[in-house]
């Protein structure tokens, strides 16, 4: 049995730095409660950022609240940061966990 997953992007808004990452499918993992990521930068932790989830099936997004918990890696093979989400509604997390269990099967490159 085949699943049909839904295509997701992802942009990532660190209003301290200005700075924005749009991420294509590949890069990202959504879960209910946060989400990890590949960066080419390094992301302090406890930066607080705003990410939002756009679905093809739908064509809805998401917007959340979340801040860094962990960033490892280096400078030539990139970051691979943990956010978590704060302050998420019900129907927020709800949402998130649908997006979640659709990309079960996706891993970050």
């Amino acid at each position: 049995m085949s699943a049909r997953v839904a295509r997701q992007t992802v942009s990532l808004f660190n209003a301290k730095a200005s700075q924005v990452l749009s991420l294509p499918p590949g890069y990202f993992q959504v879960r209910s409660n946060g989400i990890q990521f590949h960066s080419p930068v390094r992301i302090a932790e406890w930066t607080e950022m705003t990410v939002e989830v756009e679905t093809s099936a739908g064509g809805r997004s998401t917007r959340c609240a979340g801040v860094v918990v962990a960033c490892r890696g280096n400078r030539h093979a990139g970051y691979r940061v943990c956010l978590l989400f704060t302050g998420l509604s019900a129907h927020d997390r709800n949402r998130l966990r649908a997006i979640a269990l659709s990309t079960s099967t996706l891993g970050l490159q």
